[in-house]
């Protein structure tokens, strides 16, 4: 006999999990990461405010909408938070795309004549839609972005640098597979 039951996709990791109907959907966690399933409805978003960098929750029946921060009352710019594609970064769009983001950045880095960076490039798209509204992801062309690309000292294609409230917090080089870059995210996603 089979029972009812439904699928949620785990917002960090992006496994999809099967959920009984008889049990609460708060109760439920990601058999992967371990982290609480929520249905759309009742998640929150955390963004930043771009002038104080307080974080602010948003209800999800609330995003795209326009929001006011906490601390300092400064608008914050909700809609442009939920891409679910990975936003070309040039060194003319870098501060306000990067730096003034109201999440924590993905940024990667890549060059045309890499074969690496061709096959990293899918997982990145993948995981911008995975991440909308709670990890912004970013393209960085270093061969179009000289100045990027000697102020980080990217020696080495493909690259994924990760920034929060304006800051580097991590660096990784080489083709890691989508597994490896979920896992080493996890610490910055709210």
């Amino acid at each position: 006999m089979q029972r009812d039951s439904r699928i949620l996709r785990c917002s960090s990791c992006g496994a999809q999990n099967r959920v009984p109907a008889e049990k609460s959907a708060a109760a439920a966690r990601c058999g992967r990461c371990g982290r609480p399933l929520l249905p759309e409805s009742a998640r929150t978003f955390i963004l930043r405010c771009s002038q104080c960098r307080a974080k602010n929750r948003i209800p999800a029946e609330k995003a795209g909408m326009s929001a006011k921060c906490g601390r300092c009352g400064a608008e914050i710019p909700t809609a442009e938070a939920f891409h679910g594609e990975a936003l070309p970064v040039t060194d003319a769009t870098f501060e306000s795309t990067v730096l003034a983001s109201p999440l924590p950045v993905l940024m990667f880095c890549w060059a045309p004549w890499c074969p690496s960076c061709s096959s990293v490039a899918p997982v990145i798209d993948e995981l911008a839609r995975i991440w909308k509204g709670r990890v912004r992801v970013c393209k960085l062309n270093v061969d179009s972005s000289p100045l990027l690309s000697s102020r980080f000292d990217l020696r080495s294609v493909p690259s994924l640098l990760v920034f929060d409230a304006g800051k580097l917090l991590d660096t990784w080089v080489g083709g890691l597979p989508r597994h490896q870059i979920m896992q080493n995210m996890t610490p910055y996603l709210y």
